[in-house]
């Protein structure tokens, strides 16, 4: 005799769901932001850094007017950096380690000492978690996925194991693909992530955007 398992009512969305960097204590004030219910806002947006990118011995410090990021273990990708350093920099998952005022803020990295040259651009980041993701993208956010499996490596660089054919030119960079483009008028889709080499990109205005995990 054979049961069929049937689906429970109120448990296709997941409930309490962590996002790295969105819950936990305010670096500044202590206060701590549970995980959301079943819907996680994001509302944060790109910022110009007007004041400069300066490596140390494998530590990133990044001074700007106000950089708008509150916990340790947010996560940031930039644009517009040149020089080997610069392109290094540009598109790469950073997660954040400190956070030092509301102007500087600091992560590690393996990438050259001295400053990092170009216009920059800080673009606020989340890695999704590993599932089916819904995702409702407004102006402020696409969706990317990481094609060429560089996303966690700590200069741009490919892992070590990947083969060279994998590595999208130009050699060594980390290339991410667009799954879903935000629009004024929300775009709505469903992406499928491993925790790892699936984000959402804050690369446009101050306008929210949304997702969900399928339980």
């Amino acid at each position: 005799m054979g049961m069929q398992k049937l689906p429970v009512l109120g448990t296709f969305i997941a409930n309490q769901v962590p996002v790295p960097g969105q819950t936990g204590p305010n670096y500044s004030t202590g206060v701590i932001t549970d995980p959301a219910a079943n819907r996680v806002t994001i509302s944060r947006f790109k910022l110009t850094v007007a004041t400069s990118i300066v490596v140390t011995t494998g530590i990133a410090v990044v001074t700007c007017a106000n950089h708008l990021n509150t916990k340790i273990g947010q996560q940031v990708t930039f644009s517009g950096g040149t020089g080997a350093a610069g392109l290094l920099l540009n598109n790469q998952t950073w997660t954040i380690s400190s956070i030092t005022s509301s102007s500087v803020y600091s992560f590690p990295c393996n990438l050259p000492d001295g400053s990092i040259t170009g216009t920059i651009v800080q673009e606020p980041v989340f890695t999704l978690p590993a599932g089916f993701i819904l995702c409702t993208m407004d102006a402020n956010a696409n969706v990317e996925m990481c094609v060429d499996n560089t996303y966690n490596s700590p200069t741009g660089y490919s892992v070590a194991g990947v083969a060279t054919a994998q590595v999208i030119t130009p050699a060594g960079l980390v290339s991410w693909q667009i799954l879903i483009t935000g629009n004024a008028t929300p775009v709505v889709g469903l992406v499928v992530s491993d925790g790892f080499a699936t984000r959402i990109r804050c690369m446009g205005t101050t306008a929210s955007s949304y997702f969900s995990v399928v339980a």
